[in-house]
This record gives C-alpha cells, structure tokens and sequence, in this order.
C-alpha cells in the first residue's frame, strides 16, 4: 500500500523544485535567528512521503534574510546545501532607489544591481557552501530582503570516459554555478548507427550576471583533440538548435559523438537543458 502511494505522491509533484533549508546570519546584527529541524525516526515510506509533502509546501516559499536600512550596509551569510537557484528579491525600494549586491566566496565574486522596477537577482550554485552577501542602498526606504531556493541537478559526466549517454528524444540537465570554474566540464555522448541529422536543442536560464554564456563543442570518438564544431548560447539566449553537419549530405556522420558542455566566463551561472530532438 506504501509503495502504490509513494508512486502516486511522487508522479503528482514530478517537476516541482526542491527547496533547500539555509541559516541566515546578519554579520552586523547581536541576534541570530535559527530553526533546528528535527528528524524521526520514520520508516523509508512514511519518510518519503514526508519529504515530499514538505516540497509541496517549500516550492514557493519565501525566507527572509533580513532588513536593509536606507542609505545602508549590510552583509548576510546564506548557506547552501546543495547545487540550485537562489533568488534574491528586495522590496520596499523607492522609485528610484538601487541596492548593489555583491556574491562571494573565498576566489570568487558576483555582482547584480536592483531596483523597484526590478526587485530580484539570481544567483547559480553548484557546489554546498555558505556564502557572502553584502547589501549597499541608496537614499530612500527601508527595504526587506528575503530569497528562494530551487534545487538543480547535473546528469552530466566529469569526463570522456564517464560521459553520460543521450538517446533519441531524452533530455538531460545541469547546472554551473558562479563559484563553478570555466575549466570544468560536462560530457555526454550519443550513438549514430546510420546517416540521419542530429538535432541537439538547448536551453538555458540566466543569473543577474551579463556574462551567462553556454559553449557547446562535439567530438567524434576517434579525435578527442580535434572537435569538428562548436557553437554558443549567449546572454540573453533562452534556447537554440544544434545541428551536427560533418557528411556529404550535410547530415551527420555514423559514429560515437561526445557532447562537451561548459561555461564560457568564469564568473556566470546558469542551468541549462539539453534534448536529442526526434525530428
């Protein structure tokens, strides 16, 4: 009976986005404010179904942060669990008011501007970490900070050797957070038995940086050095079609084809799609 429920539960909140819990510490403030979550001794069905209840209510909860006085600095510690999208949002600005926001680890730095017109900055993070936010306002209100957080996943590999095999009409995801070097990779592969066009679409959603570029560059397997094409999404891009041409057709060439994703700026994050179209 556990079982049949898990599967109904699970089917009927597929694609909701997890949320992660965070401590936020105001490091100009005496008083902090923490939840302890407890665990319970549940058995793994009953767990599960917790778990996913606690989703449904988390996927469009808003924390708060904190308070940013007028004419203000403040700096807030978040820590994150684990790889997602953390959405900042401001409100309480004036017309023409601004807050700068400044993300940083201990190599690393992020920068967005907000307004009243547009209260929210996101930022990308791959790995578990607790991060630095410092606040600046102009003149103007007091305004109230709080953020959201939607849990990602990377289906790619870390190598040739460990690419992940994409097939015919399956799509894959993953994320590259601003903490993310451009130097890391990830793979996938595909086999094509008979001539045919492949067709790879691509997506991607941005941070609040100007620099969130995709750099796509296939391989076949018998020259890891040499890619026969690449291409880019750049800032402002939401999707965009490859074609991997390299016969005398113009269409693609049997053989084992490595797909290697990766970011081109260091200091950009984003998540992205990628899906073998059937047609």
């Amino acid at each position: 009976m556990f079982q049949k429920l898990r599967r109904s539960l699970m089917a009927a909140v597929m694609g909701i986005a997890l949320m992660t819990n965070a401590m936020v510490v105001c490091a100009e403030d005496l008083s902090d404010e923490t939840v302890v979550m407890q665990e319970e001794d549940l058995s793994e069905d009953v767990a599960v179904m917790q778990e996913i209840e606690e989703n449904i209510k988390e996927a469009s909860l808003s924390r708060k942060v904190g308070n940013l006085p007028s004419n203000s600095r403040r700096i807030y510690y978040i820590d994150v669990k684990k790889p997602g999208k953390l959405k900042l949002t401001v409100a309480g600005l004036a017309k023409k008011q601004k807050v700068e926001i400044r993300l940083s680890d201990v190599s690393h730095m992020s920068y967005a501007e907000v307004t009243s017109e547009k209260p929210n900055a996101v930022f990308y993070f791959k790995k578990a970490d607790t991060y630095e936010f410092e606040f600046e306002s102009d003149p103007g209100n007091d305004a109230k900070i709080t953020y959201t957080f939607e849990g990602k996943s990377n289906q790619g590999g870390t190598s040739f050797a460990k690419a992940v095999t994409l097939k015919k009409g399956q799509k894959k995801s993953g994320i590259f957070g601003f903490e993310t070097p451009y130097s890391k990779k990830q793979y996938y592969k595909l086999k094509i038995t008979k001539e045919e066009l492949v067709k790879l679409k691509f997506t991607k959603s941005e941070s609040c940086s100007k620099t969130d570029t995709l750099q796509v560059v296939i391989y076949k397997s018998n020259d890891k050095e040499n890619h026969i094409d690449a291409g880019h999404l750049f800032e402002g891009q939401k999707s965009g079609t490859f074609y991997i041409r390299n016969s005398k057709n113009r269409k693609t060439e049997p053989g084992t084809y490595y797909i290697v994703v990766s970011k081109l700026y260091g200091r950009s994050g984003f998540d992205y799609s990628l899906t073998w179209l059937n047609k």
